[in-house]
């Protein structure tokens, strides 16, 4: 369970238009679903149910949250039956850009057919992502790791071959591999992972995360967001390095934010981070954006005073985007101080921003490859 002030502050970075598609890829049972429906509420009085609705995507593996997150949505106002949730019960690996999905029809009656909705693009991807280590998942389901690979190289190996190492796998192999349809492409591009002339670099202890990121970064649109709970293992850990050349070669990496006044979850055995991403295909663009690590300093009770999530809307609204454009700004902050060599730091009650040139963090991690460690912008005294 995700707390709604956690929530609230993460989709306050992404969630700003009502005519904007977003989805939460592992939705459990639609916490952030509602409170994205609420947010367009706040954004828009004129959006309607049935709109909202057609605006809010959710997946999740698990039937029985699949469900809760239908009911959830669509007792936002069961006066309105005109559309139906847009969730659906499947593994994330299994959804495509392209992809079409039955629903009933808007006004449904008893003798409804469904009707086909396009997946749209989406313009933010936000959640709360597994912490389930991919080997763990292995001794369940045999083969998983190779389906992964599969997966993942039907999404990048034209597109971002760095994800991978290959052999026995020629120019010409590639160039191949360009001019087949897309079922003989992934017939193909199977058969060279399963006979090992395809690979991904990211190792066995990769958690699933790692692998739910990449993947769903295909169902981004460009300038599209991701805002993501995750464990904060890949800051620092071997396979992070992957993942992180991985959001540096293909997004602005916004804000990484970790709270050092509260756990997040009481009952989880890991430390957490949310990680604030927009997808950048400019080269330059990436280059020069400043990643913001942001320290809270305070628990959300006290950065969020208003708890009453019908009732004080709008002041909780208002005061998630005062915090939000707090970091979002910091660079232009006259209390900023240079800390030493390439890193400035904003020391704020509610919070401390270290702030790092992008193509610092990337000159990094292709220097240091595996020992590269994002975790001491986060956590190290001036």
């Amino acid at each position: 369970f995700t707390n709604e002030n956690l929530v609230d502050f993460i989709l306050g970075f992404v969630i700003d238009s009502e005519k904007a598609f977003y989805a939460d890829t592992t939705c459990g049972s639609g916490t952030f679903l509602i409170r994205i429906y609420d947010r367009l509420k706040y954004l828009s009085k004129k959006i309607n149910h049935n709109q909202l609705l057609d605006r809010i995507w959710g997946f999740d593996i698990a039937k029985f949250p699949a469900e809760l997150a239908t009911i959830n949505l669509f007792r936002q106002d069961i006066s309105n039956f005109e559309n139906f949730p847009r969730v659906r019960r499947t593994d994330i690996f299994k959804v495509n850009k392209g992809d079409e999905y039955d629903f009933p029809p808007p006004s449904a009656n008893k003798a409804f057919k469904k009707i086909k909705i396009k997946l749209p693009v989406y313009d933010a991807i936000v959640g709360n992502f597994p912490f389930i280590k991919q080997e763990l998942i292995e001794k369940e389901i045999k083969g998983y790791k190779l389906y992964l690979t599969k997966v993942l190289a039907q999404d990048y190996f034209i597109s971002y071959p760095k994800l991978f190492i290959t052999t026995n796998v020629s120019q010409s192999n590639i160039e191949h591999l360009k001019k087949l349809t897309t079922e003989q492409f992934k017939k193909e591009i199977n058969r060279y992972v399963v006979k090992g002339f395809i690979e991904l670099k990211l190792s066995g202890q990769a958690d699933i995360y790692t692998y739910i990121f990449i993947h769903t970064a295909s169902l981004l649109a460009d300038k599209g967001q991701f805002a993501v709970i995750t464990s904060n293992s890949w800051l620092d850990v071997a396979y992070g390095s992957v993942l992180k050349e991985f959001f540096l070669d293909n997004f602005k990496v916004k804000a990484i934010i970790g709270s050092w006044a509260e756990p997040w979850f009481e009952d989880a055995a890991v430390n957490t981070i949310v990680t604030i991403l927009e997808k950048e295909s400019n080269k330059s663009a990436r280059d020069k954006n400043i990643t913001k690590f942001v320290k809270l300093k305070k628990k959300f009770a006290e950065l969020i005073p208003y708890q009453d999530l019908k009732l004080e809307s709008i002041k909780r609204w208002q005061t998630i985007e005062r915090l939000v454009d707090l970091i979002e700004t910091s660079q232009d902050n006259s209390e900023i101080l240079n800390t030493s060599e390439n890193i400035n730091s904003l020391n704020l009650d509610e919070m401390r921003i270290r702030l790092i040139k992008q193509s610092i963090l990337l000159e990094e991690v292709r220097l240091n490859s595996e020992l590269s460690k994002w975790s001491p912008y986060l956590k190290a005294p001036d």
